[in-house]
């Protein structure tokens, strides 16, 4: 029931057009699972795919209305979170996920945590693309700081 890559990049565009006239920000968050690949290995694709749909239930369980998610892949999900007062909201929105996350658990699966990636983004500046690549590059500076984290 999540949107596609596709999808949430329209979503995003019309997100950054109503931020560039209402100075607020959009917030956009780039997940990965941490150690996907060896639930996979360990478990099988199979539990890999529950671990995957219990994560996309507890997403979209602890956002709003107004907020979008969607797989882009693998593991890879973005979150968009339009109408944020500013990027402090938006870090604050990032780790309430990651603690949300970390209570949940798939049985016979080994608990896997994520790593978020902020976009910088002043109030919607940038092209989809750019956003996107942002937050991406940010999910690989969380990565490099040992994964379970919010990295901008």
């Amino acid at each position: 029931g999540l949107l596609n890559r596709t999808a949430v990049e329209q979503r995003l565009a019309r997100e950054l057009v109503v931020a560039r006239a209402s100075d607020r920000w959009v917030g956009v968050l780039y997940l990965d699972l941490d150690g996907f690949k060896d639930v996979n290995d360990a478990h099988g694709h199979a539990a890999g795919d529950r671990v995957l749909v219990d994560l996309s239930h507890q997403l979209v369980a602890s956002l709003r209305d107004t907020d979008a998610v969607a797989r882009l892949g693998g593991d890879e999900f973005l979150v968009v979170l339009p109408g944020m007062r500013d990027e402090s909201h938006v870090e604050r929105r990032a780790r309430a996920l990651i603690d949300g996350l970390a209570s949940r658990h798939v049985p016979g699966v080994p608990k896997t945590t994520i790593s978020v990636g902020i976009a910088e983004l002043v109030i919607g500046h940038g092209d989809v693309h750019q956003v996107i690549d942002a937050a991406d590059a940010a999910l690989f500076r969380a990565k490099q700081s040992g994964k379970d984290c919010v990295a901008w």
